[in-house]
């Protein structure tokens, strides 16, 4: 059933992506814009696991960036849109298997605050917190190397070459550090 509920879930949001992002510009300074006549060309991976070897059945999709026009010739279609609405586009995944999943299991959602000051995530209710953080460790090596990476970023050092405390980073510059974990953190594939 859960994986009836992700099958669904993968293709109402590739739909999105295609109705939302996939557009064709062509001509000078691509003034012309138009939709794929054929829609996205897509391929998915199942795998089972993550890189940490925890399970995690998950698809990867791989789609291409190239779109046939209504004149029969092949455009590109710019990765910018796909690849900023990533996120955009794994938030109504993870709503639409939530709600199909819980609705045939008699379960419900609630929200959990993960990191202060930001956004909740849904979760099943009644799933200790615990049992969560043990399939979770990855985040948890990306939190320890963020912020030795944001110390290191905030710490100078002046003429003396005594540590000197810079102003607190904001969110936006602590994004930076966290992709940069992630990828330090990153498992070998």
């Amino acid at each position: 059933m859960i994986e009836a509920a992700h099958e669904r879930a993968i293709e109402r949001v590739l739909e999105w992506i295609e109705d939302a992002m996939a557009v064709i510009r062509y001509r000078w300074d691509g003034i012309h814009r138009v939709r794929p006549t054929g829609g996205l060309v897509a391929a998915r991976f199942r795998h089972c696991e993550a890189r940490s070897g925890m399970p995690l059945p998950h698809d990867d999709v791989l789609l291409t960036r190239k779109g046939q026009r209504p004149d029969g010739l092949w455009g590109s279609i710019p990765t910018t849109a796909l690849h900023e609405n990533t996120v955009a586009a794994s938030a109504p995944y993870d709503e639409l298997v939530a709600v199909e999943v819980c609705e045939a299991l008699g379960l419900v959602t609630e929200p959990r605050t993960v990191t202060p000051g930001r956004r909740p995530v849904m979760e099943i209710a009644g799933v200790p917190h615990e049992l969560i953080r043990r399939s979770a460790r990855r985040s948890d090596w990306i939190a320890v190397c963020s912020a030795e990476l944001e110390r290191e970023y905030v710490t100078a050092v002046d003429d003396d070459g005594e540590p000197q405390f810079l102003p607190v980073v904001t969110e936006r510059a602590r994004a930076r550090p966290n992709g940069i974990a992630a990828k330090m953190t990153s498992p070998p594939k």
